[in-house]
């Protein structure tokens, strides 16, 4: 029997699949029939995030993070707690719902964020921005220009973890989303207690990413300063060293989870071995 937070889970904890940028949730139906496939008495939640994929790319993601709430908290099956699942854009998604609202609404359990932007993105000067390549020349010109512009937090989802190693002094006085949930501008001490409210934090990263820049950013590191070159690791940054949001005292508790693959970017919701062999096992919580 497993015990979380005053919670006992007696069966299988129900499992919310968030989907990533430029998707939606029929992005996900592969893995949900892997999963309950592996796990038969799985209850699997698929939250798909306004009204087609459009609204991944062309909204906030407080504003998708609204969304998120609604479809969690509407389902009475997760009232007692669940497993998440947030791919690419949608762990940062989870990571929201997580530390602003874990003590108040349907809790997540378990935390499980695959090859997500946690630490952000960075692409462009150095490195290459893979994801941009079909977007039109205005577009890119939009990034890279005016990424700290009003217009674009509320229009452009990427724009809420986009983090400029060559201009964090625009990032830190005028960053929203991720910033927020670092602790790095307001320090509130519910959304460190609401991180580290989790049994465990599962990270699947891969160097054969393609898409998350860097690729590290799925496991908590980042860019060094005025670098999309180099790294600095997980308990490299500032943000673990100080223990903002609880990751220090998670990852010494061990209760972080990293994990390596060799996927690219999208394989990781379609390939059906990784799925069973890989992400399934951190699925199955333990049952009396």
């Amino acid at each position: 029997m497993l015990f979380l937070s005053g919670l006992v889970l007696q069966k299988q904890a129900p499992i919310v699949l968030i989907h990533g940028v430029m998707e939606d949730g029929d992005a996900m139906k592969d893995m949900q029939l892997i999963m309950q496939q592996q796990i038969p008495d799985l209850y699997v939640k698929v939250c798909d995030l306004g009204i087609g994929f459009e609204q991944s790319i062309f909204t906030s993601l407080d504003y998708q993070l609204e969304q998120l709430v609604i479809c969690i908290n509407n389902d009475p099956q997760l009232s007692s707690g669940f497993i998440g699942l947030g791919f690419s854009q949608g762990g940062l998604l989870l990571r929201g719902y997580l530390e602003r609202y874990n003590h108040e609404k349907f809790p997540v359990l378990r935390f499980i964020g695959l090859s997500s932007p946690l630490a952000g993105e960075f692409c462009g000067v150095d490195s290459k921005c893979v994801f941009l390549l079909d977007f039109p020349d205005w577009l890119n010109e939009l990034i890279f220009n005016v990424e700290f512009n009003k217009i674009f937090y509320d229009h452009f989802s990427i724009a809420s973890y986009w983090r400029d190693p060559y201009n964090l002094d625009a990032y830190y006085q005028n960053g929203r989303y991720l910033l927020d949930l670092d602790n790095e501008r307001t320090f509130n001490p519910q959304y460190k207690t609401n991180f580290m409210s989790v049994d465990k934090m599962i990270l699947f990263g891969s160097e054969s990413d393609g898409i998350i820049e860097p690729w590290q950013s799925a496991q908590f590191g980042f860019w060094k300063e005025n670098s999309d070159s180099e790294v600095y690791s997980m308990e490299e940054r500032d943000v673990y060293q100080l223990d903002l949001f609880g990751l220090k005292t998670m990852n010494e508790g061990g209760r972080i989870v990293l994990r390596k693959t060799h996927n690219n970017h999208l394989h990781n919701i379609h390939n059906k071995k990784f799925i069973v062999e890989e992400l399934a096992p951190f699925v199955k919580m333990d049952v009396e």
